[in-house]
């Protein structure tokens, strides 16, 4: 139905999402940023497709790619809660403590987001096998 919707309608950037997400869905990460870019020069201003694009540049361990996805969309004065979780993914894959104390603290101010600070801290905590660090 993705595909038949943007044969249809060519022009509506949602379907390119759509069926972007889809692709992603089965595992098919090329496809899916490949999708993504058509409908993304027809919404240049949407977020969902820079999120979309910097997960899917993450799921394929195009670390560059993602932090790019990110900085188009904050150079159009476009910033999501999406860009903030990859931005401290790939400070912790690089072991960038200051990088990531820097998203915690993006959360700090943003009551909207509950505890996710506290998550992303407990997270690294565990997966460094500090468990009761990460319950606290």
């Amino acid at each position: 139905m993705g595909q038949e919707r943007i044969d249809n309608y060519p022009r509506e950037a949602v379907a390119y999402n759509g069926l972007g997400i889809v692709f992603a869905l089965q595992g098919q990460y090329e496809k899916a940023t490949e999708t993504l870019r058509q409908g993304l020069r027809l919404a240049p201003d949407q977020v969902s497709f820079y999120d979309n694009l910097a997960n899917f540049a993450l799921a394929l361990q195009r670390f560059d790619e993602t932090r790019q996805m990110i900085h188009e969309a904050q150079a159009r004065k476009l910033d999501d809660v999406i860009f903030h979780n990859a931005l401290y993914a790939l400070a912790f894959l690089g072991s960038d403590s200051a990088a990531m104390t820097e998203q915690e603290e993006w959360y700090a101010g943003k009551p909207e987001y509950g505890n996710r600070r506290f998550g992303l801290a407990s997270d690294t905590e565990a997966y460094g096998g500090r468990l009761g660090r990460a319950r606290d």
